[in-house]
């Protein structure tokens, strides 16, 4: 604030949740982050679309691959898509059940508003591989604090959760994939933009954060 004895700005320096995921995941687990470029550079109203059609072109084929591999295996695809807000998951569900490229994902939600009944459901098809895609709203994990989430195999954050806590507690949940996995590969997928520094920042750490937002080629960024 501006008065008579100045101002000051207090800047914490974070670690990054990265460095303190449960001992299971730790070491085992890749993470990627992925930056998509902003339509706009002064207006941030723009990324939940920019967004989507980054989701849609680009992360969503990757899925459909990893399905297409599974299937041949008879390998449950796993992929659990964290969606932190409910604007986004409503968006994401309709997608998923209206959209002809997702003809062939099945998949179930869990939100705040989903009936108990209906989570034991959700998460029932997801572990026995009837589900292929996992959709968990953040409102529904800052409510039920769920410990686990059994069937995970990749996780997908279609957005950085502004609690740190949240990425840690949801990676946690590839621990059991972590202890069973053969050949399969276990991973965490993020995708941001230039408007989450600061979630990104408590996320991957004060270190880290400042290259992984400079304007250039580099957009992916892996960690583990």
């Amino acid at each position: 604030m501006r008065n008579l004895a100045g101002k000051i700005k207090a800047s914490p320096t974070y670690p990054g949740a990265i460095e303190n995921l449960p001992l299971s995941v730790r070491g085992s687990v890749k993470q990627t982050f992925t930056r998509f470029q902003s339509t706009s550079s002064v207006d941030p109203s723009t990324d939940p679309d920019d967004r989507f059609k980054y989701f849609t072109s680009a992360v969503l084929p990757t899925l459909k691959r990893h399905h297409k591999h599974t299937a041949n295996t008879d390998e449950a695809p796993g992929i659990l898509l964290f969606v932190p807000t409910y604007h986004d998951f409503v968006r994401l569900r309709n997608f998923f059940q209206s959209d002809p490229r997702c003809a062939h994902l099945a998949f179930g939600s869990i939100s705040e508003y989903s009936e108990a009944k209906d989570v034991r459901r959700a998460q029932s098809h997801f572990y026995t591989g009837k589900h292929d895609v996992l959709l968990v709203s953040g409102r529904a994990h800052h409510f039920r604090r769920y410990t686990s989430m059994q069937g995970t195999k990749k996780v997908v954050f279609y957005a950085l959760p502004d609690n740190p806590e949240w990425y840690r507690e949801v990676v946690g949940w590839l621990d059991r994939a972590v202890q069973k996995r053969g050949g399969e590969e276990v991973a965490v997928r993020c995708i941001f933009s230039r408007w989450e520094v600061l979630a990104l920042e408590r996320i991957v750490g004060t270190k880290r954060v400042g290259r992984m937002v400079k304007e250039g080629k580099e957009d992916v960024f892996e960690f583990q």
